[in-house]
């Protein structure tokens, strides 16, 4: 509860502890998520934690929802969400921020590519590395053709690549289609 403004924030959590200690920390670095109580904070600080201790985890979601229900639209609260179980739900934001997602994100592959200086370290582990000739006849073996024939679409390829190199399509659409039982994938089939 902000004494100043007199709006609360409902919240729950596994650890009471924590939760209040990360509150506190972004506030006072003016990095809290959430810009209304930022903004609240840094006009008057005096702000008072309250808590409830339920017995289970789905209490408390139980007890923050009827609370979100009954004073979402009142205005009465900084919370800028109304669902309890999943975060950012029938959160409204502007046409501008959304504008300004949806640009941050455009190009982006969100996956981790290392540089070459990267998977050169990543290699140093075991480069020079003598091997045993027993380890060596396993590797050996372990890459030998494991490689399934398959017929698709009346056509008999050696292996998956062949048939996905062949078709355009990856591996993993040409076995999972050899895999499905659907009818329509029914001219697709490991030999």
């Amino acid at each position: 509860m902000h004494a100043k403004s007199q709006l609360a924030y409902v919240g729950s959590t596994d650890d009471l502890y924590v939760r209040r200690l990360n509150h506190e920390n972004a506030l006072k670095a003016n990095k809290h998520h959430n810009r209304l109580i930022q903004a609240a904070y840094n006009d008057d600080p005096n702000i008072q934690f309250k808590a409830i201790i339920t017995e289970t985890r789905e209490e408390a979601y139980d007890y923050e929802q009827d609370i979100l229900n009954r004073y979402f639209e009142t205005g009465l609260l900084f919370n800028l969400a109304c669902n309890a179980r999943v975060f950012g739900k029938g959160l409204k934001r502007s046409i501008e921020h959304n504008k300004k997602i949806s640009k941050a994100g455009s190009g982006k592959k969100h996956e981790y590519i290392p540089t070459a200086e990267q998977r050169y370290g990543m290699g140093s582990a075991n480069r020079g590395k003598k091997l045993s000739t027993d380890t060596t006849d396993k590797m050996r073996l372990s890459t030998g053709t494991k490689s399934k024939p398959l017929s698709a679409n009346g056509v008999i390829y050696p292996s998956l690549k062949a048939a996905a190199r062949k078709l355009g399509l990856s591996k993993s659409a040409i076995k999972n289609r050899c895999l499905n039982k659907a009818e329509y994938f029914k001219d697709y089939f490991f030999i």
